[in-house]
């Protein structure tokens, strides 16, 4: 629980600077600031939108095809498409991963 309150005086740039950086990753000024002075990383993840719809669709589409296959109307699926995209959602987020760390 936050109940401290720190105050400190800056410059109008730095100021600015700490606002434009706290907005850019997503953070409140203090969750910025606070992560900044305790060597946290502060990340900001931009390209997972993407890969997050993609993960969404999929989901669906095995979803309405789990449905179909219970009641017997779907027998055999070619699910290649299926795997190229699942595949390609993990290599997105192997590459996420490695630039983070």
């Amino acid at each position: 629980m936050k109940n401290k309150v720190t105050v400190f005086k800056t410059t109008e740039s730095d100021f600015e600077k700490i606002c434009d950086l706290s907005c850019e990753a997503g953070l409140t000024k203090t969750d910025f600031i606070v992560r900044s002075c305790l060597n946290k990383k502060v990340i900001r993840i931009d390209d997972l939108k993407e890969t997050y719809i993609q993960l969404k669709k999929i989901g669906n589409n095995v979803n309405q095809l789990t449905v179909l296959a219970n009641m017997n109307k779907v027998e055999v699926v070619n699910l290649q498409e299926t795997q190229s995209a699942l595949n390609k959602c993990l290599e997105t987020l192997v590459a996420l991963q490695e630039r983070i760390h």
